[in-house]
């Protein structure tokens, strides 16, 4: 915690100099009644300055009040103070002094005094470390207190965030149950029947953990999970329908190895649902809807050993699995509706030797996907209520980036790299710093959440830097990037679109120049533009000169 990092090490020198300090003492200097009953003057002693105290022998005649004061020395008395039997004093300036104690009975005595240095400073550092010391564990006192109520505030907004329910309109649900559950328990013994069951429902974890989906519940031997919450993702369909087909191909090897086997229905259906966290000791995050019932109904109107799909379902994976029209089949309380079995993936989607494990093809469009969801989710949250034309920048800046890279004929792993960096790099150069997105940590959330393989997190870091930089391009989605940036520069519409980003970064307070003080100011940034890629050069659609024509009429105006 930063309030620990900071005033734990204070405590502890404060501390340090408030002991050391304390080692400072008075040097005692012990006066026997001998001397003083022969009032014997110029005494040597020795002592270390500051402080001395001189302390006697109560002797007769020799009574208080005394009367302490210098008369030889080039010493300032700063302190002196008496007691029955003794006095102290604090000296400063030269190497020795001389002191006159004397009586109300008449008698006196003098003392010379040498001494060696002793810093006055000590006193102060050691009281300066005091107060440190207590103000730094009052302040440790009051930022614990503190942060205890921020603790629990948090809490309070957590949990007023996790029971508001939120409706998603596309979302996809699976349900998977074992056939004939109820009479294999019956001759099972109960641990063999856990160990089986939880053997089955941790692998279908981990299926659902690789595409994404979020486990909702088991209920018995019914398990379901969906795609789509709690964070949207146009992918879901695909993504359910992978881990139905997963758990399929699970339930097949385990037939293949053992005799006494388990086998499932599973059932998908694609749709509005709505979402929210129930209870309060034990919150559960559960999602409702009739998308949820069909699905449901999926499950119950499917077949052991088969993937059964609705038509909405259907609609959203068919370019991507093979399926088979199961006609409309009777369902209860729905009437009749469309089914489908997903029989595999389509060939060039699958890696070799599978039916259902998606290749680096079918991965990259997935991520595609995910990107796209990323950038709607830019404009919905850090860019509403933005300046109009920012809008339309960010809009034109990804289009011409992804033309660039169809132009250009990059892989799809490239076109990917291209499309993620491109929003981040966007939001940096554009958006204020305090954006939660533009940050390292949010950033790799994001990824993490695209599903974006850690070589392909660090090349889109990489070329976010550079880019977001100004730096130079050194490789061919840096220069992708840059030339997108510069876009502006080759239209023919050139004028008007400065002139609303002089307004658009006006309007946020980014330029203070006038409107002809601007477009000086792009002129000589359109004569040092070059573009690094030959689509970019080709898409120019009027040449530097008359552009630099056209502008110059713009200010003449």
């Amino acid at each position: 915690m930063p309030y620990r990092t900071i005033l734990l090490p204070l405590i502890l020198l404060s501390l340090f100099i408030t002991g050391a300090s304390a080692q400072v003492r008075k040097d005692l200097i012990h006066i026997p009644s001998t001397i003083m009953s022969e009032q014997r003057a110029d005494t040597v002693v020795k002592a270390e300055r500051p402080y001395v105290m001189v302390e006697w022998e109560l002797s007769e005649g020799f009574t208080p009040p005394y009367c302490v004061s210098q008369v030889a020395g080039e010493d300032t008395l700063f302190r002196a103070t008496t007691s029955r039997t003794s006095f102290s004093v604090g000296l400063r300036g030269s190497e020795w002094s001389k002191i006159d104690v004397s009586s109300a009975g008449g008698k006196s005595f003098g003392v010379r005094m040498t001494y060696t240095e002793r810093s006055a400073a000590w006193i102060p550092i050691g009281l300066i470390g005091m107060f440190v010391a207590i103000a730094a564990i009052c302040a440790w006192v009051y930022a614990v207190r503190q942060r205890k109520k921020l603790d629990g505030a948090r809490r309070e907004i957590e949990e007023a965030k996790t029971r508001h329910t939120r409706k998603y309109d596309f979302a996809t649900v699976l349900f998977s149950d074992i056939q004939g559950f109820t009479k294999i328990a019956a001759h099972l013994n109960p641990e063999q029947l856990v160990d089986e069951l939880d053997r089955y429902f941790i692998y279908f974890d981990e299926l659902v953990d690789k595409y994404g989906v979020e486990k909702i519940k088991t209920i018995g031997d019914a398990y379901m999970c969906a795609g789509g919450v709690p964070d949207n993702d146009s992918a879901n369909p695909i993504e359910v329908t992978l881990v139905g087909l997963g758990m399929i191909a699970y339930v097949n090897e385990r037939h293949n190895e053992e005799r006494n086997f388990w086998n499932i229905r599973v059932g998908i259906n694609t749709g509005p649902v709505v979402s929210g966290h129930l209870g309060n000791i034990k919150k559960v995050f559960d999602i409702w809807g009739d998308t949820v019932n069909t699905a449901s109904r999926m499950e119950s109107g499917g077949e052991p050993g088969r993937v059964n799909v609705s038509e909405s379902t259907y609609q959203k994976i068919k370019d991507f699995f093979e399926c088979e029209y199961r006609g409309k089949m009777p369902v209860k309380y729905k009437g009749e509706i469309d089914m489908y079995f997903v029989n595999r993936l389509k060939e060039e989607y699958c890696q070799a030797g599978s039916d259902h494990i998606p290749n680096t093809l079918m991965l990259r469009k997935m991520q595609l996907m995910r990107i796209h969801d990323f950038e709607q989710s830019v404009r919905e949250t850090t860019l509403d209520g933005a300046h109009p034309n920012l809008l339309a920048r960010f809009d034109d800046y990804l289009a011409r980036v992804y033309t660039l890279c169809t132009l250009e004929k990059m892989p799809d792993e490239e076109v990917t790299t291209c499309g993620a960096a491109a929003i981040f790099s966007f939001i940096k150069l554009n958006i204020p710093k305090d954006t939660t997105v533009s940050t390292k940590g949010a950033e790799d959330e994001i990824m993490r959440k695209m599903h974006l393989q850690e070589s392909t997190r660090e090349s889109v870091r990489r070329v976010v830097a550079h880019v977001a930089g100004g730096k130079e391009p050194e490789d061919r989605m840096e220069e992708i990037l840059t030339d997108a940036g510069n876009e502006v520069y080759g239209r023919k519409d050139i004028v008007p679109q400065l002139i609303a980003l002089h307004e658009e970064l006006a309007a946020r307070g980014l330029e203070s120049k006038s409107r002809n003080a601007w477009l000086g100011k792009q002129i000589n940034i359109l004569k040092e533009v070059t573009y690094h890629t030959d689509s970019a050069r080709r898409l120019c659609e009027v040449p530097k000169a008359k552009q630099v024509e056209m502008i110059e009429m713009a200010m003449a105006i």
